[in-house]
């Protein structure tokens, strides 16, 4: 700014510091207990390919009461989702799988992180293929198998504990994985938070 200057002003300077960069990897942050739950695939030119795959478990609600001589219909899992990030006008393709045990956290941590992973059952148990539309708030509906679906009603004519017993439901269950297949070039948030008048959150409805 010297050369706006008329008058002589006398500026010496010296550089007495080192400024030393790096770039650092962070190991993990926690993932777990933030009210959403990411899926999705996202390519970056800067640092590469993201992936987010979301681990949850469907707790039991309401008890379901006796419903003997009920015709079953259909079972439907909701996702509602309020965040994106990514490429919306790309065909979106997710898919569910159930995890191989109980979701649990392990011995020595209170949370799970970016880092965690928990094995599934390589068969899939639901698809969707959609294009997001994140601020309609229209949830997406994914029909789960009529064998599971069955099952459950059946457990609940016959007034199993299995559905009065949250830990006896959770063991039954277990939980679920849901992440993107091939092809997908963004990444949804979902509300973990649920209100079925709504329709929002993440739950499941059997119909019959």
């Amino acid at each position: 700014g010297l050369d706006i200057l008329d008058d002589d002003v006398s500026v010496f300077s010296t550089d007495t510091a080192t400024l030393i960069t790096s770039t650092v990897i962070l190991d993990s942050i926690q993932s777990s207990g933030t009210g959403r739950a990411l899926a999705g695939v996202l390519k970056d030119q800067q640092i590469g390919t993201i992936e987010s795959k979301a681990y949850f478990q469907i707790g039991l609600g309401n008890e379901m009461r006796s419903i003997v001589g009920a015709e079953f219909d259909s079972l439907v899992l909701y996702l509602s989702y309020n965040y994106y990030f990514g490429d919306t006008t790309k065909l979106q393709k997710l898919r569910i799988r159930r995890l191989r045990g109980k979701l649990a956290l392990p011995e020595d941590q209170s949370a799970f992180y970016t880092s965690s992973s928990l094995p599934a059952i390589n068969e899939n148990l639901a698809t969707l293929s959609f294009f997001p539309r994140p601020n309609t708030l229209k949830p997406l509906r994914m029909r789960l198998p009529d064998a599971l679906g069955r099952d459950i009603l059946q457990l609940a004519e016959n007034e199993s504990d299995t559905i009065k017993n949250t830990d006896d439901f959770e063991q039954y269950l277990r939980g679920f994985l849901l992440e993107a297949e091939a092809g997908t070039e963004s990444i949804l948030g979902f509300q973990t938070s649920v209100d079925t008048t709504n329709n929002q959150g993440i739950f499941m409805r059997l119909f019959y």
